[in-house]
């Protein structure tokens, strides 16, 4: 498990920023791919982003990936 520590740099909280999109209800994703036959991995790794986090507590967010990004 990797941890998080506040330091003095705030930098690693501001060096990505990344466009908001909405996320589509699943249900909507199940009926538009109920007659496919071949499906690609769903990544919602940036769905963490869409997320409402008071602005005082985006400090102390933090979480760990399998690929420990």
């Amino acid at each position: 498990m990797l941890g998080c520590a506040q330091g003095g740099s705030s930098t690693s909280r501001h060096a990505s920023v990344f466009d908001h999109h909405p996320m589509i209800p699943l249900a909507n994703v199940f009926q538009g791919v109920e007659n496919d036959r071949y499906f690609s991995k769903i990544n919602p790794s940036k769905g963490y982003w869409q997320i409402p986090v008071r602005q005082e507590d985006i400090p102390n967010t933090a979480f760990v990936t399998m690929e420990r990004l």
